[in-house]
């Protein structure tokens, strides 16, 4: 795992999570963020500026998990699935 790059090793994690980690569905905060159309975004929030283009991404992760949230708080918002963990993989 360590000689994974970062998306590579978060995908992994992503297919690792446990069964009892509920499914992503419409309505949650997860479910949100892990059904952007990473192509249509980029087209219209982001510049090639990777400093830039984090600043349009960050606030959504900001929201999702809450600025300072403790790790219970995000652990009650972790879904998996393609709406869920793989989903905010996928569009990063």
């Amino acid at each position: 795992m360590d000689r994974l790059l970062p998306l590579e090793k978060a995908w992994a994690l992503a297919k690792s999570l446990p069964k009892s980690v509920p499914e992503a569905i419409e309505g949650d905060k997860i479910w949100e963020i892990g059904h952007i159309d990473p192509k249509a975004f980029i087209a219209t929030n982001c510049i090639k500026d990777r400093l830039e283009d984090w600043e349009n991404i960050d606030p959504m992760f900001n929201r999702l998990l809450g600025y300072g949230a403790t790790q219970g708080e995000i652990v009650m918002k972790v879904c998996c699935g393609e709406g869920g963990v793989e989903g905010i993989v996928n569009f990063l």
